[in-house]
């Protein structure tokens, strides 16, 4: 089954969620990543309400720099919110700036999908996308409700694209008993 509008894309026996608005692509795969990885099934409502920070960013004007605070329906989510939501569920975090094709090779064998900030092909902003599986090809999920769905990019080709603002970010989050002698940290 695939499709938008608040169905889900199915892979296997794993559910993947698309965004539900355009800013919302970490919440699409925020939600894919604790449904599959650690068995927290959310909604749109409930992600962004556990990891709404109220924090405040800068925002830049013609009239020079303003606080705002950050909305996440309106600004997406930023690592504020990945901490928020992962405290929320007793969950530890994992970051990464100089991510690799084989650090997150490693986090898929042991079932952690790590999900990857990089352009959005479309407009350059920003954009979440979720690794699913290396085997030959990256093979990820995008929730773009534009351009979304399965995809795989040869090695190359997806290291090359992933590359936002001097980083090759991505992350999980874990069970701190259940996973912590898995997470290969310290070898990524």
């Amino acid at each position: 089954m695939t499709g938008f509008g608040g169905l889900e894309f199915m892979l296997n026996q794993q559910i993947c969620f698309p965004q539900e608005d355009k800013n919302l692509c970490g919440v699409g795969v925020g939600r894919t990543f604790l449904y599959n990885c650690l068995n927290i099934p959310l909604t749109t409502a409930e992600f962004i309400e556990r990891a709404q920070t109220g924090h405040e960013i800068i925002d830049e004007t013609e009239n020079g720099p303003i606080l705002k605070t950050h909305n996440i329906v309106e600004d997406g989510t930023d690592e504020p919110n990945w901490d928020k939501i992962a405290s929320y569920h007793n969950l530890s975090i994992y970051k990464d700036p100089n991510g690799t094709i084989n650090k997150i090779m490693k986090l898929i064998d042991i079932g952690l999908w790590p999900i990857v900030h990089r352009p959005f092909e479309l407009d350059g902003d920003g954009h979440y996308i979720i690794v699913y599986n290396i085997n030959g090809k990256v093979q990820f999920f995008d929730p773009s409700r534009e351009d979304g769905g399965f995809k795989e990019e040869d090695y190359d080709e997806f290291y090359n694209k992933w590359y936002l603002d001097g980083e090759r970010w991505f992350m999980i989050m874990y069970d701190k008993v259940k996973h912590q002698d898995k997470i290969p940290v310290k070898t990524l």
